[in-house]
């Protein structure tokens, strides 16, 4: 059975009291108009600790024997090679005992489509000046191999490789070593200056092959008004957790896009979600439901089980009780009859949330992924911006590792 089709299996069937009451009302009118403002609000509030992460900056030692920057050789070795595409159109048949990899390791035979994937790899190889640094710093096999993690080998993935819990995840615990890697982002032209936040991370980001190919779908830009669009959202969470063959590539962002649909809060849906709306910019309360509903789900259900669907109201100093959807709000909006993309619309327009984005909300908060801005706020309707995405999903993969997710 492909990967694919097993990650959808997976997908949650859990949908938020608002969605239920505007199927319900296209579907079973009379029991909704039946249904008193007391008897909706009873189900919607009926269903807390705060916690957060902190990462640690002392206590790790750098690898011994690497400096930030080596000397680099003037070989930069003629075997690398470029293309624009994820996947070649040559399709390879797997035989017992072959683990799918071509001879240098460049490219992946995938199992479920019969498709020639690029690795991490081939993508590092795409700026050899960048991977001499950080294979100079780490070790490569630090980055690919990490003692076959998975089978995976080259094409592992930066979750692999923080999860793995090696240098990877050390470098980023450690404040010395995530200085060090920002000079590298810098050395490297990926990003301007050391200070900035997103700094530290962004040189493993091109490592990786999740920014910055040359299909130009994914270059990083560092500026506070460089949003992500809903598709580009999706490519980078795909990108970030899985290898290219994992779940394939049309040269577009539609596979990724469709693979994340049911968990997009702008998704598959009977009024569908617009080709001008995937490439519109993405919300932070709509990357934050992307990535925890996805990935961290029994989080999510033990945020609901708290009791309480107002948590996001105590946790940050932008949301009170009135953000929260009421019916009468519902019913002032015409929003009954209307389906989850409609109400989601209105979400997003209105500045609302209601006890399932809570849940995801204060999931995201215990994990660390969504963190107080100085003044105490969540900042959930701004768009969500290349910085700010990159650092929510190194904070998911730390909040792994240091067994802080009910999921893992």
């Amino acid at each position: 059975m492909s990967e694919k089709f097993i990650k959808r299996l997976k997908k949650r069937i859990v949908i938020s009291t608002l969605t239920m009451f505007v199927i319900l009302s296209q579907t079973v009118p009379t029991i909704v108009n039946a249904a008193s403002n007391d008897d909706i609000m009873d189900v919607i509030n009926g269903g807390g600790t705060e916690t957060s992460i902190v990462i640690e900056e002392d206590a790790i030692e750098a690898p011994a024997a690497n400096p930030v920057v080596k000397e680099r050789s003037e070989d930069t070795s003629d075997n690398n090679w470029t293309s624009n595409y994820s996947y070649s159109n040559q399709r390879k048949e797997w035989s017992d005992g072959d683990e799918g990899y071509n001879s240098d390791g460049r490219e992946h035979t995938s199992r479920s489509d019969g498709n020639v994937y690029k690795t991490a790899k081939y993508w590092a190889e795409q700026h050899p000046e960048l991977k001499e640094d950080l294979d100079n710093y780490f070790g490569e096999k630090n980055l690919f191999n990490m003692g076959d993690i998975n089978y995976k080998g080259q094409r592992t993935c930066l979750w692999d490789a923080i999860t793995y819990k090696d240098q990877v995840y050390k470098a980023l615990k450690n404040k010395t070593q995530r200085s060090d890697l920002a000079k590298i982002a810098v050395e490297n032209g990926i990003i301007e200056k050391e200070s900035y936040k997103a700094a530290p991370y962004v040189a493993l980001f091109e490592y990786y092959g999740i920014i910055n190919r040359a299909d130009g779908l994914l270059d990083y830009d560092n500026s506070t008004k460089a949003y992500l669009s809903r598709e580009q959202a999706a490519l980078m969470l795909g990108r970030f957790m899985h290898s290219d063959s994992y779940i394939g590539f049309d040269g577009d962002y539609g596979d990724y896009v469709e693979y994340y649909d049911s968990s997009m809060l702008l998704g598959d849906d009977e009024k569908a979600v617009t080709s001008k709306e995937l490439k519109s910019s993405m919300t932070r309360l709509e990357f934050i439901y992307l990535l925890v509903d996805s990935y961290f789900p029994s989080d999510v259900q033990e945020a609901r089980a708290d009791g309480s669907s107002k948590d996001a109201a105590k946790l940050f100093e932008d949301i009170d009780k009135d953000d929260y959807i009421t019916t009468e709000w519902v019913k002032g909006k015409g929003l009954y009859g209307k389906g989850p993309n409609e109400a989601a619309r209105a979400m997003f327009k209105y500045n609302k949330i209601d006890d399932d984005t809570d849940a995801h909300v204060q999931a995201a908060y215990k994990l660390g992924i969504l963190t107080k801005d100085s003044k105490g706020n969540s900042n959930l309707f701004d768009n969500v911006t290349y910085s700010q995405a990159v650092r929510m999903l190194i904070n998911a993969g730390i909040a792994c590792a240091d067994d802080k997710s009910a999921s893992y």
